[in-house]
């Protein structure tokens, strides 16, 4: 956590949670598929809430402070180590994001 709060101080992030499959990818193959989830996301209500308020909240909920408790230790390690993305890499895994 303490990576992630120094990587984006002062900056606005969205962490996503989710116990499903991810299925953006797969509906992003069809276009017409892409155009309603990209609206489907822009429709979706924001909630907006300060680290402390996040830290609160997380700290409330046993399962999903040990999840993310496991994935901020598992990308520092990955820092750590050297393991990350160079930006020419992040641009073309996310270029066909829009």
């Amino acid at each position: 956590m303490n990576t992630i709060k120094k990587l984006f101080s002062g900056k606005e992030i969205t962490i996503t949670i989710s116990t499903v499959p991810d299925e953006t990818t797969y509906r992003s193959m069809n276009p017409s598929n892409k155009k309603h989830l990209m609206e489907s996301i822009a429709e979706e209500p924001s909630i907006r809430f300060t680290p402390g308020e996040f830290n609160e909240t997380v700290s409330k909920d046993e399962v999903l402070k040990t999840k993310l408790t496991g994935r901020a230790q598992n990308s520092e390690n990955d820092i750590r180590v050297g393991k990350v993305f160079t930006r020419s890499e992040i641009e073309l895994r996310t270029n066909n994001i829009k």
